[in-house]
């Protein structure tokens, strides 16, 4: 019975800190840079747990003289850290750039295509991207790494319920490197728009397949919804009705 208070508690104040960082950081620019002032970082329930491990050696280790138990304890808090200091550079200097309009058919997942581009000498691991729809919940989700002077693209499936406009203000980049002790966050505030138009029955749509659709024609958007060609899946009806349109004179 606690669960559902809790949780309302959690998206509640998640949203109020989103609202917040919005208005500290303002509309970003693409390509955004994320910057160190703007990388948000907290410990994971496994780095609680770490931290409540390593105050009992101490307590443990003073209290029976322990030098080894001290030294041990010691370590890991140095381990831990040197995990925060890698967790936070994960996200930092990475560059992110956005397709910002996507087509997608209702009751399918929009492909929300991220580029990662990385100018540092040190490889960046388990960078995931997370794409929430407020009005409904819906949240898609991505990981990608970069290598060292690379850019790597990333693909969210986002679920799309119904027809219509869907608009997105922000986006999210985590990462959980190296041990997932430490938790860093940022947000980009950039408009993602997703056109979602009605989903074509099973007749309708192999009728409309052109069968000169390849990835080589311009018109044709296979990533999306492969082997269906945009201009031959949506021009044709309108055209048809067009043509069996009468004429004022006849």
């Amino acid at each position: 019975m606690t669960a559902k208070p809790l949780s309302g508690l959690l998206r509640a104040a998640g949203m109020r800190f989103r609202a917040w960082a919005a208005r500290r950081h303002g509309r970003d620019a693409l390509p955004a840079i994320i910057l160190s002032r703007r990388i948000y970082i907290l410990p994971t329930r496994y780095g609680l747990m770490l931290a409540a491990l390593v105050v009992a050696m101490l307590i443990a280790g003073l209290n029976y003289n322990s030098n080894l138990g001290l030294a041990f304890a010691f370590l890991m808090a140095s381990l831990a850290v040197v995990a925060m200091h890698h967790c936070h550079r994960n996200l930092l200097g990475l560059k992110v750039d956005i397709e910002s309009q996507i087509d997608a058919f209702a009751g399918s997942q929009a492909a929300l295509r991220f580029a990662l581009r990385n100018d540092s000498i040190l490889d960046r691991r388990d960078i995931e991207i997370r794409c929430t729809i407020e009005t409904t919940g819906a949240q898609g989700s991505g990981m990608q790494s970069v290598p060292a002077k690379a850019q790597m693209q990333d693909v969210v499936g986002l679920p799309v319920a119904r027809r219509g406009v869907i608009r997105l203000g922000q986006f999210e980049m985590h990462t959980r490197y190296p041990f997932g002790w430490f938790h860093a966050w940022t947000y980009v505030y950039a408009p993602l728009t997703v056109f979602a138009a009605p989903r074509p029955s099973p007749k309708s749509a192999a009728r409309r397949t052109s069968p000169a659709c390849a990835p080589t024609n311009p018109e044709c958007r296979s990533s999306t919804w492969p082997g269906r060609c945009w201009r031959a899946a949506v021009s044709p009806p309108y055209a048809a009705t067009r043509r069996r349109r009468p004429s004022r004179n006849g």
